[in-house]
């Protein structure tokens, strides 16, 4: 997928996105297995936001980056109430 689209999963520069061959991202949220796989410090901001995008129902990744994703999810939680 070479789409972008920020934490909340919100399309960055639709310009591009609209001259981008592939499946839109509205159409991985209607899939029945749509399998993320990524790992790594690098990538935490990257996975939150296809998370936050539903844009994957399954996330494969390493302990670390697991922990990464919940302590993310927790702040966020405690910010917006």
């Amino acid at each position: 997928m070479l789409r972008y689209f920020d934490r909340n999963g919100d399309i960055c520069l639709r310009a591009l996105d609209e001259r981008t061959v592939g499946i839109e991202l509205s159409e991985l949220r209607e899939k029945e297995h749509a399998i993320l796989a990524a790992g790594g410090a690098s990538k935490v901001n990257a996975i939150f936001g296809a998370l936050n995008g539903r844009y994957a129902n399954t996330l494969v990744t390493d302990q670390i980056t697991a922990k990464y994703l919940l302590h993310k999810s927790e702040n966020r939680e405690s910010t917006t109430i």
